[in-house]
């Protein structure tokens, strides 16, 4: 009889360690983002500034090379003055064509940050609100193996820290 109470204990000891894992889930974060309709509307947008941004380039483009046809097919009849002008307004807009590209790039990108923002944190809660709701303790990215939610925990760095003499 005591060794049934033992063997009892031990079970349900080793099935309360068990059952207190939780259950691990997983997603594709990728997948869910092209079932959502906001990721339509923000690459529409995205895709608007884009263009209105290309559209300027290609206005200074032209005027360069207008600028540059205009040079080539007068360079003999300019005077030495008008010649060294027209070489720096040259160099000026080929100049100011690359930053304006360089600007551009940087703007696409925080575009498509602050367009792409709501629709991750909007994700993100959902994931988070399922994983609450339905008990798990940790959701995976499937595609990236990253942990999208995990209860909360005790933040070790002061504990690893100390032990690194790191203050």
């Amino acid at each position: 009889m005591k060794r049934i109470f033992v063997l009892f204990i031990l079970v349900f000891g080793i099935s309360q360690v068990y059952s207190q894992k939780g259950k691990t889930g997983h997603i594709d974060v990728t997948a869910l983002y092209s079932f959502m309709p906001e990721l339509k509307a923000a690459n529409e947008a995205y895709l608007k500034f884009y263009k209105e941004l290309d559209t300027n380039i290609k206005v200074m483009e032209a005027n360069y090379q207008a600028k540059v046809k205009y040079f080539n097919d007068n360079a003999g009849t300019l005077s030495d003055f008008i010649k060294q002008s027209k070489e720096k307004e040259i160099k000026d807009l080929q100049a100011q064509i690359q930053s304006f590209r360089q600007s551009a790039q940087e703007e696409l990108t925080k575009k498509q940050t602050s367009l792409l923002e709501p629709i991750t944190k909007k994700a993100k809660q959902a994931i988070q609100d399922v994983a609450k709701e339905k008990g798990y303790k940790y959701i995976f990215n499937f595609n990236e193996n990253n942990i999208l939610y995990a209860e909360a925990s005790d933040d070790i760095m002061p504990l690893v820290k100390q032990k690194l003499g790191i203050k």
